[in-house]
């Protein structure tokens, strides 16, 4: 259609659009975490979430009104299908627990650090799509899985050895309790990767 743009370039717009965002999302909230952490009043992460969401919920309500061409239709087509509900209800739950927890591995670890052991979902939701999914990996995805477990190991061991550049942070800073946010966050997202795949192949 004349006019429209080529999946290609919908791809990469998509891809670049999806880079800035995730490091962008990454370091301001790290700088947010950053500027208030030598001061008494730190903004609440709780509410911070639940704005996050209520956003999303304002504009998937949008969305789907639109597609209805009205919110009273929309809201009737929710209501016919409380069991679907239920179960988008799961992956909503364990993205908001993502949420939450994000916060505090950045306010405990280095971005940089955050961002490689973040990865490590990758390796968890290879493992769900195996065991949920019933899907077969090959030898070179497995291997490329184990060289991202290494190079999480690797870094890990690196930063324990460096000083973050911020002496102010140090005091605060629980690394391990960071690491675990990370597994925490890692974990929920990736169940609710999985499991939201499944539900739509339902």
């Amino acid at each position: 259609m004349a006019g429209c743009p080529s999946s290609a370039l919908i791809r990469h717009v998509s891809f670049w659009l999806m880079l800035v965002q995730n490091a962008g999302f990454v370091l301001v909230m790290r700088y947010s975490r950053k500027q208030v952490a030598g001061t008494q009043h730190s903004y609440n992460v709780s509410i911070v979430v639940v704005l996050q969401e209520l956003f999303k919920l304002v504009v998937c309500s949008l969305v789907i009104s639109f597609g209805h061409r009205s919110a009273s239709a929309a809201c009737a087509a929710l209501r016919s299908s409380p069991r679907e509900l239920g179960r988008l209800a799961v992956p909503a739950a364990c993205f908001t627990l993502q949420n939450n927890v994000l916060y505090v591995a950045l306010s405990n670890l280095h971005p940089l650090t955050f961002q490689i052991s973040y990865q490590l979902k990758t390796l968890l939701t290879a493992g769900l799509s195996v065991l949920m999914l019933r899907k077969k990996l090959s030898a070179a995805q497995w291997a490329s899985q184990l060289l991202l477990a290494v190079g999480i190991v690797l870094t890990q061991v690196a930063d324990a050895r460096e000083r973050d550049d911020a002496e102010i942070l140090a005091q605060h800073r629980n690394p391990l309790l960071g690491l675990l946010a990370v597994f925490a966050a890692a974990s929920s997202s990736a169940f609710a990767s999985v499991y939201f795949a499944r539900t739509l192949k339902g």
